[in-house]
């Protein structure tokens, strides 16, 4: 077989123009290909093709690289490179291009039997939004799951991975010829970014307490100021100056007991939280009329306010 494609090659050496030259460079890429191919220095030989193809397309590169790789063992490559050649020169009436169809044709089927298949497979209840399957950098499209895909001889890297779930990654090592393999995706792990939802946290109630002490703080220096205006009240000479320092020392005597009042309530949270072992994600989300609220604690000019985020 190897001489049998040596041959084919000799005879494929010219570039064809068909109309339009080839450029200098492809030229120079295509000889050294050629000079390549038959010191055995495949790899080398397919990249100068594969330049030579990129700077002037043409059928008979096309060919050539075809032929560099099934020489290489690249036989799924060479396979699709055949194919492609085949395709592109069907309705050709040039006798010199109809003969590469010709040859496209029959490398193509040779090769069909020989390829090695990978099929990953992803079970319905094991796929997630948003996920992602990659054989080493190559995105694989959600179509082409579960199809036995031809595949290059090569030990290949299998990625799957999906927003909030950690990545699988496993490694399969393919045959040149009539290998088969199959890799069935897992269900995916629950990653941290969501798993952390459900870690108990000490931080919460600890802010909570903080906050309490601060509003019981905030309660006892409001009542000292009160009891300091109903005795200036107390002392002062007239009606009217009484009556206003008797007024600011009922305001100051009301915002101690709702500040207090609050510090104890948030000071019985804290200690709940920190009791039943720190916070979850979803302990601090109740619903309300169906709807997720979420309290959220913010600083006012009045002091600490407790809000809900819907």
């Amino acid at each position: 077989m190897r001489g049998q494609v040596l041959i084919i090659v000799s005879l494929l050496v010219p570039r064809l123009a068909a109309g339009q030259p080839a450029s200098a460079q492809a030229e120079a890429l295509f000889r050294q290909a050629r000079e390549l191919l038959e010191a055995g220095k495949y790899e080398e030989a397919c990249s100068a093709f594969d330049a030579s193809e990129k700077l002037d397309p043409a059928i008979s590169t096309l060919v050539n690289q075809a032929n560099c790789r099934e020489l290489n063992q690249q036989f799924a490559t060479a396979w699709g490179l055949f194919v492609q050649a085949q395709q592109k020169t069907v309705t050709a009436t040039d006798p010199r291009v109809v003969q590469l169809h010709a040859l496209a044709v029959e490398r193509a089927a040779q090769l069909e039997p020989k390829l090695s298949k990978l099929t990953i497979t992803v079970t319905a209840d094991h796929r997630v939004s948003g996920m992602e399957i990659l054989v080493g950098a190559d995105t694989i499209d959600a179509g082409m799951w579960g199809r036995a895909l031809p595949v290059d001889r090569g030990t290949y890297t299998i990625s799957v991975r999906a927003p909030g779930y950690e990545s699988w990654t496993t490694t399969v090592t393919i045959a040149a010829e009539r290998d088969a393999k199959t890799v069935d995706v897992p269900a995916l792990a629950r990653g941290p970014e969501i798993a952390r939802g459900s870690k108990r946290s000490r931080t919460v109630p600890l802010i909570i307490g903080a906050s309490a002490v601060a509003l019981l703080g905030g309660s006892l220096g409001f009542e000292l100021a009160g009891r300091s205006k109903l005795r200036d009240a107390n002392r002062a000479t007239t009606e009217a100056l009484h009556d206003d320092l008797y007024r600011a020392a009922n305001h100051r005597h009301y915002m101690a007991q709702a500040l207090a009042g609050t510090g104890i309530a948030a000071a019985g949270v804290a200690a709940w939280m920190f009791w039943r072992g720190g916070s979850t994600e979803s302990s601090a989300i109740a619903r309300v009329h169906g709807f997720e609220v979420e309290p959220v604690l913010t600083t006012t000019s009045s002091g600490l306010q407790l809000t809900n985020h819907f």
